[in-house]
């Protein structure tokens, strides 16, 4: 749910939403045609983009905020998160964010700050290498280099030449991007915005729960697994590094099979060959005559690789242990809901933003072109997002008959009414005999109060709907307890159950519309997967969140309805409606 945003948060959800587009969409194009500096090109696009978007929208401490936004929607890809890019996004954007606040939103403040996010990129890729392949990484350059020289009498070249000269082309992409950016922006202030295309269907976020349960003992698990791991490349035989090394990539190669897509490309174990093979080329043949390969240069190069793997094992599973619930949770303690719920409205429009951009057929291969569009849009998204955030989302829990959906909403009462949080509304509970369901009772969760719903075989029924004969005073309890002011002073309101009953105008049907229209809060719909869609079409719900019955949990459940806004006194009713 996405509670109250401030101002600066919603504009941070809008620019973050949109610059994770242009991650997403002209990333792809550009790993497509496998082009060399495509990062580069793609980080002076969004440095483009910035240096507009602060004429555009000069709200201090937005840039740092779109930017968390827009890393934190990195971990969109199934399971994990990605950890590089996220980084990348991250710090280009409090160095950007730094470097104006320091020299000012002028022409010379934002040189500077678009070369301090620039030049993270070298920063962050030479980094990367040593960490992955360690001290060993630097001997092979060295090697490398001086080999270069040999080969080509080059012995006036030293090796902070070539860091100079790679510095040197960051800084004219830097340079070119933020004159651009300036330009853009300052014909974009003068124009009228543009209005968006909404996709007529509804903004839905499938949650059907991850296959791997997120686990505080995994997540621990792998920071220790991470300083083993690099202790014993570093001191310890390299026959004890590899068997801890594979061990535990197979491990979590098990445990998260759908996060390691990237072991099954050819591009992964050519780069594993070809830093051995090159370890084994240059790695100490300079200082010795005979050529050819070295063994023990050979293990070197297979070190840095095992070294490497161990490390993108570990943060590919650190990612998925990250998605734990607990640690949302935690983040809102700390008081970082305004952030988190600022996220969250972002995934939650974001299907919806990428659809509508795409619907517009904008000029992706003129990245500029489709920027100046994206920009004039954002007072028009801004709106839409804000409408997003008035209102809770509904939420579907799905599944087919009999797989639990009454015993998971059960437990859920109790998870929240041990949390403090006051639950109204309906639970109809089966009644059996010979283990066979002979009707259901309805219990009123704000009173505790019970009364007959319906029986097979019934007699004095006001109707009958299937094997179920239902009772006047039954329909009666249950519309009083879904009654608007029966629901003023609740945090959470159970009914149970709506299905094909429901759909033919009868049964808890008016009580719903009423509730859906009236109440400025989250609604949870419980309904069997064949009938999700008639739910969504028949009340004209906008903004959907789907749970699979069978895998979500608990935890998620409450992180997801996070209840925090709703517990108060004068709170507005948050609706769980259950299909059975």
């Amino acid at each position: 749910m996405a509670k109250k945003l401030d101002d600066i948060w919603l504009k941070s959800a809008v620019a973050g939403s949109l610059w994770a587009c242009v991650e997403i969409v002209l990333g792809s194009f550009l790993h497509n045609l496998h082009l060399p500096f495509a990062g580069s090109f793609l980080t002076a696009v969004a440095l483009v983009f910035l240096v507009a978007l602060i004429q555009i929208w000069p709200e201090s401490g937005l840039v740092w905020r779109a930017g968390l936004v827009c890393a934190m929607m990195k971990s969109l890809s199934p399971g994990a998160v990605i950890l590089g890019p996220m980084v990348a996004i991250l710090a280009e954007a409090l160095l950007f964010e730094s470097g104006i606040r320091l020299f000012g939103r002028n022409q010379v403040g934002c040189l500077i700050a678009g070369c301090l996010a620039m030049l993270w990129l070298p920063v962050q890729k030479i980094g990367r290498l040593l960490v992955f392949y360690g001290r060993d990484m630097v001997d092979l350059y060295l090697e490398m280099l001086a080999h270069l020289q040999q080969r080509l009498d080059l012995m006036w070249v030293e090796p902070q030449h070539f860091f100079l000269l790679l510095a040197s082309l960051y800084l004219a992409f830097a340079v070119v991007a933020v004159v651009i950016g300036w330009r853009l922006g300052q014909r974009i202030k003068g124009l009228r915005p543009l209005s968006i295309k909404q996709n007529s269907e509804a903004a839905t976020v499938e949650k059907a729960g991850s296959s791997v349960p997120r686990s505080l003992f995994w997540l621990g698990g792998h920071f220790v697994a991470v300083v083993g791991g690099l202790w014993l490349f570093t001191a310890a035989p390299f026959i004890y590094a590899a068997f801890f090394c594979l061990s535990y990539s197979a491990l979590c190669l098990y445990r998260y099979r759908q996060a390691y897509r990237r072991f099954c490309k050819p591009k992964f174990w050519l780069m594993f060959i070809l830093i051995t093979v090159l370890a084994g080329l240059f790695l100490g043949t300079l200082n010795d005559p005979q050529l050819g390969f070295k063994w023990q240069s050979i293990l070197i190069g297979l070190k840095m690789n095992l070294r490497a793997v161990l490390l993108l094992v570990a943060f590919t599973a650190l990612g998925v242990e990250l998605g734990n619930p607990w640690i949302k949770q935690h983040l809102h303690r700390r008081g970082l809901g305004q952030f988190s719920s600022a996220l969250e409205l972002s995934f939650r429009v974001m299907p919806q933003m990428l659809a509508s951009l795409m619907a517009q057929n904008l000029p992706w291969r003129s990245p500029l072109q489709a920027l100046a569009l994206m920009l004039r849009q954002m007072d028009s998204w801004l709106e839409a997002f804000r409408h997003h955030c008035q209102s809770d989302p509904v939420y579907l829990l799905v599944g087919d008959r009999g797989c639990g959906k009454t015993s998971t909403l059960q437990m859920l009462v109790a998870e929240l009414e041990l949390g403090g949080y006051r639950v109204g509304g309906l639970i109809a509970k089966g009644l059996w005999r010979d283990n066979e369901r002979y009707g259901f009772d309805l219990l009123d969760l704000k009173t505790k109060i019970s009364c007959p719903l319906c029986r097979r075989d019934a007699e004095n029924v006001t109707s009958q709907h299937g094997p179920y004969g239902f009772f006047a005073t039954g329909l009666e309890f249950g519309v009083a307890a879904l009654g608007i002011e029966a629901l003023s002073e609740v945090d959470l309101v159970i009914i149970d159950e709506i299905g094909p009953l429901e759909l033919r105008g009868e049964g808890w049907a008016q009580p719903l519309t009423t509730v859906i229209q009236n109440l400025s809060c989250p609604v949870i719909l419980t309904v069997r997967s064949r009938l999700s869609q008639q739910v969504v079409t028949t009340w004209n719900l906008d903004q959907v969140v789907h749970w699979d019955a069978t895998q979500i949990t608990i935890a998620e459940m409450v992180s997801d309805l996070d209840l925090c806004g709703h517990h108060t006194q004068d709170s507005s009713a948050v609706v769980t409606t259950v299909y059975q």
